[in-house]
Parts: C-alpha cells; sequence; structure tokens
C-alpha cells in the first residue's frame, strides 16, 4: 500500500513519465487485479495511483489506456456499485475519477466504452456521484467524453438517448 501512496504523490508532471518508465502500471495492475472484488486500502490506492497519474498528461494517460487497467477500473465500479449496503463512496468517485481522467483521450474513452463504462457511469451518477462534492461533475464529465469523442460518440448518443426518461432525470439532478 505505501508504493501506491508513494506512486499517488509522485504524480506530478515532472515525475509522471518517470513514474511510467518504472514500470508502475505493471505493479498497481497486478494488485489491482488480485483485489478487484475485495474492498482494501491496497485496492484504493491502487485507483488513487492511476488516477493520479492520468491527470498529468497525455502521455501518461495513453501509457495507461493501452493495459488492462481501464477493464479494472470499470470492473471496480460495478464492484462498488453492486452491493448498496456496503458502498464505499469514495472508492466509487475514485473510480470515476480516473475514468474522466482516462477518458479525456480519444482512444480510451472508445475502450471505457467497450467495456460497458457508460453504464455503469449512469448508476453511479444515479445513485451515489449525485450528493457528492464534485460527483455529478465528474460523472458528467465522464459522459461528455464519451459523447464527443471517437468513434464510439454517436452509439453513446443514441444510448443516452434512448433512455432519455432516466438521463433527463438524473442529469436534471446534477
Amino acid at each position: 500500500m505505501a508504493m501506491c501512496m508513494v506512486i499517488k504523490s509522485l504524480s506530478l508532471a515532472t515525475h509522471g513519465n518517470r513514474i511510467l518508465d518504472s514500470g508502475v502500471i505493471d505493479f498497481v495492475t497486478i494488485h489491482l487485479e488480485d483485489r478487484i472484488g475485495i474492498r482494501d486500502p491496497l485496492r484504493a490506492a491502487a485507483i488513487k495511483a492511476i488516477s493520479a497519474l492520468a491527470s498529468v498528461n497525455f502521455a501518461c494517460r495513453e501509457s495507461i489506456g493501452h493495459t488492462k487497467v481501464l477493464k479494472l477500473i470499470v470492473d471496480a465500479l460495478s464492484v462498488d456499485s453492486a452491493d448498496q449496503n456496503s458502498l464505499l463512496v469514495e472508492e466509487v468517485v475514485d473510480s470515476c475519477e480516473a475514468m474522466m481522467h482516462l477518458s479525456l483521450n480519444t482512444a480510451i474513452a472508445e475502450r471505457l466504452v467497450g467495456f460497458h463504462a457508460l453504464a455503469q457511469v449512469l448508476n453511479a451518477l444515479e445513485s451515489t456521484l449525485i450528493g457528492e462534492e464534485y460527483g455529478a461533475e465528474v460523472g458528467s464529465m465522464i459522459l461528455l467524453n464519451f459523447v464527443r469523442f471517437g468513434s464510439t460518440a454517436n452509439g453513446c448518443r443514441r444510448t443516452l438517448v434512448s433512455m432519455i426518461p432516466r438521463s433527463i432525470n438524473i442529469l436534471d439532478r446534477v
């Protein structure tokens, strides 16, 4: 866990590429894969580290975007959202924040959509993000990135339109 916290704290723009070159994404991926169905501090730290690195610059997002991490982030959001009784809001917000940063790159937004992130983000917005500070903004930004970037943008728009009553209800509360 300490390693993930160090990664997070070192993810300043000046260190982002150095951190990625060290192979840290492989390290984080292994730990995230092992703990995808378990809520624990190491998994939470891994997601925070990914989010921090993804926020640094285009190159960092690209490096992360070509790994298993994208699917793992969507899977973590799915696991966290599935059980509302033991939901840890901070973990939902962290997963969405990581997706928000990653989805700024067109190819990554397309891959996230391919992993059914659109439905997961809508669920998170409806059930969790709405009531959290900056939660609605994070969820809305992900949706904006999905509907304006890449070859999947039209499909995302159609999905949102096909769910108009639910989409409007969710976005109206934002």
